[in-house]
């Protein structure tokens, strides 16, 4: 498995959908936000609506860059993309990204 991406887990039922992905912070944040919700869709990322129609991508890399000051060691953040709903959340040099589908 690739390194960068870390450990993936993935629960798949009948009517719903989990992955949980882990990343090191020099990983882009919306890429890994858009990669974790492409695997839980099970489709290619561009296939996706831009995630520019969402959430701002620049400010997501910002606030989860490995360099930045905005950054707590705990950032959180939330917001639905593509009928999942997506958290991430940085816990000390790792990016975690959680892709849950929405309930209908």
């Amino acid at each position: 498995m690739d390194s960068e991406l870390g450990q993936q887990k993935n629960a798949r039922t009948a009517s719903s959908t989990t992955v949980h992905r882990e990343f090191e912070l020099s990983r882009s944040a919306s890429l890994a936000a858009i990669e974790t919700v492409a695997t839980a869709a099970d489709c290619d990322p561009t296939e996706l609506v831009p995630l520019y129609e969402v959430i701002d991508p620049d400010a997501l890399d910002a606030l989860f860059g490995s360099q930045s000051d905005l950054a707590d060691p705990e950032t959180r953040i939330s917001f639905g993309y593509e009928g999942f709903s997506v958290i991430m959340a940085r816990h000390g040099q790792k990016l975690t990204v959680k892709a849950s589908q929405q309930a209908e």
